[in-house]
């Protein structure tokens, strides 16, 4: 599991096909184990769509034609599952298993866009009561750990949010793997033109 690619990806829907063809060879032209893909937009039966040629499993979590969350796994990946955690909300999946022998907790998340603080204590509080192993949390947070550094303008102080993500990482023994090996970088997944 040394080499494994892990790609998240709010998609901002994928009912169209042509939309889902492109996500889905991206991921496979990028080399990607697992996908960690947000905001869906398809309802249960229609997670199906998601396995294609280099799509081995789909776990997820719908509600109705809004949200939605999936964990994918390439077919060369061999993961065990033990555990499927589902959102009825759509917001979040978790998976326990185990990949080449090493037992793994996968959580992808989609977040509230407005300050709901109990999302992430509830999120804490499902891995505290349900992870093994090694925990890998990833998804839309809608929020940033860093005002200063995560954000363009930088925006500190505007919401409460960075500190009880902050907080809940830290309780967790979780860390930010691209601020770890970037202490002082910046670099954003989201850009805005002025409206």
């Amino acid at each position: 599991m040394t080499n494994l690619k892990i790609v998240s990806y709010n998609v901002h829907g994928l009912n169209h096909p042509i939309k889902r063809r492109k996500i889905l060879s991206q991921l496979k032209n990028l080399g990607c184990g697992v996908a960690l893909i947000q905001e869906m937009h398809l309802v249960e039966n229609e997670h199906k769509k998601l396995r294609r040629e280099w799509v081995g499993e789909v776990f997820s979590a719908s509600y109705g034609k809004r949200r939605g969350v999936a964990i994918l796994f390439n077919r060369n990946v061999v993961f065990s599952v033990e555990k499927v955690l589902q959102d009825t909300l759509g917001r979040y999946v978790m998976v326990i298993g185990t990949i080449s022998g090493m037992v793994v907790s996968i959580i992808n998340i989609y977040a509230p866009t407005e300050d709901d603080y109990s999302f992430f204590r509830d999120i804490a509080n499902i891995i505290a009561e349900n992870a093994k192993g090694m925990i890998i949390l990833g998804g839309d947070f809608n929020a940033v750990l860093d005002g200063r550094l995560d954000r363009l303008p930088d925006e500190y102080n505007k919401t409460k949010k960075p500190k009880i993500l902050n907080n809940m990482l830290g309780e967790l023994g979780l860390v930010d793997s691209w601020r770890y090996k970037n202490p002082r970088g910046r670099d954003y997944s989201l850009f805005s033109n002025v409206h």
